[in-house]
């Protein structure tokens, strides 16, 4: 009934602002039908492979000029415009899709970085950001490091980052992954460290070469 579903809504909208109460309105109303239509949209643009790539350059200051870039995910919507990156990446944790969701974006990056090898190039790298849950999965890594043969790209062209929560669930695959990539000659950087529970010691774990 409309009352059951309106009473879910609530909860649900609690539950995500971590509030004890809330009463039903149409806010949330409007908020769980965004929701449900981006998770709706966001299926079809992974299999369509309608996810975009955006490069930011990261600027040496003291000789001005840029010395890297980082592939950023953008999606633009037909029916939402463009969704922010963290309602993109929390749709794809809810429907168990960061997975599928890292490879579309690995894989357009790789080609876009294979056709413009002018630019990116190993003075010029570009960091591709995975999930820790793709960090600690063997087929993913194998699958870029393929991707990247493949494709003819020099592996100094490419960086992994990570965010510090793939150091919170550091195992022997997780090891094994980055000495797949060292050996390949990917560099691992680490990304927002400091900002969730890691320490200091979590350095040490894994073959690191920037933060």
């Amino acid at each position: 009934s409309d009352v059951v579903e309106r009473a879910l809504m609530a909860i649900e909208y609690s539950r995500q602002n971590m509030l004890f109460l809330s009463c039903y309105n149409e806010s949330i109303h409007r908020a769980a039908d965004r929701k449900k239509g981006i998770q709706k949209a966001l299926i079809k643009a992974i299999k369509n492979v309608e996810i975009d790539v955006y490069f930011q350059p990261k600027i040496d200051l003291r000789h001005n000029c840029v010395v890297a870039y980082e592939a950023l995910m953008r999606w633009f919507s037909d029916d939402y415009g463009f969704v922010p990156p963290w309602e993109v990446i929390e749709a794809a944790q809810e429907l168990n899709l960061p997975i599928e969701l890292d490879k579309c974006v690995m894989n357009k990056t790789l080609s876009i970085i294979k056709a413009n090898s002018s630019i990116f190039n190993a003075d010029t790298p570009v960091a591709i950001n995975l999930s820790a849950k793709s960090f600690g999965m063997k087929c993913i890594i194998d699958e870029l490091i393929e991707k990247i043969n493949a494709h003819d790209i020099d592996p100094k062209s490419i960086e992994v980052e990570v965010t510090e929560d793939a150091l919170l669930t550091i195992g022997d695959q997780v090891k094994s992954n980055a000495s797949a990539l060292r050996e390949a000659g990917v560099k691992i950087c680490l990304d927002d460290f400091g900002t969730g529970y890691s320490a200091l010691s979590y350095l040490g774990k894994l073959p690191l070469d920037n933060l």
